[in-house]
């Protein structure tokens, strides 16, 4: 790449300063068609265009809903017991 400004071989350790060091400017994201993505060429506005079209296809095709199970009546009984004969063995 060279400098806009004084047309010095601008290495990659010295970008995007030249040696009169001024910093180059830099172009950004430039809109591009790209055939790597689906079957046709598709229109890559911004990187989430990108990200977006390269998402796997199943990814949000369905939702899975994990149901609790079912527990005795006398589950959260137990439980707090064993909480409590732990913190007493604990603090012994």
């Amino acid at each position: 790449m060279k400098c806009d400004d004084c047309g010095h071989d601008i290495q990659i350790g010295e970008w995007p300063f030249c040696n009169h060091g001024r910093p180059t400017p830099s172009k950004g994201f430039e809109p591009y068609w790209d055939e790597n993505i689906a079957t046709e060429p598709v229109w890559i506005s911004d990187p989430g265009d990108r990200n977006q079209r390269m998402r796997p296809h199943w990814e949000n095709d369905h939702m899975v809903h994990v149901q609790p199970r079912e527990r005795p009546d006398s589950y959260f009984k137990d439980l707090a017991e064993r909480r409590e004969e732990r913190r007493k063995h604990a603090t012994k």
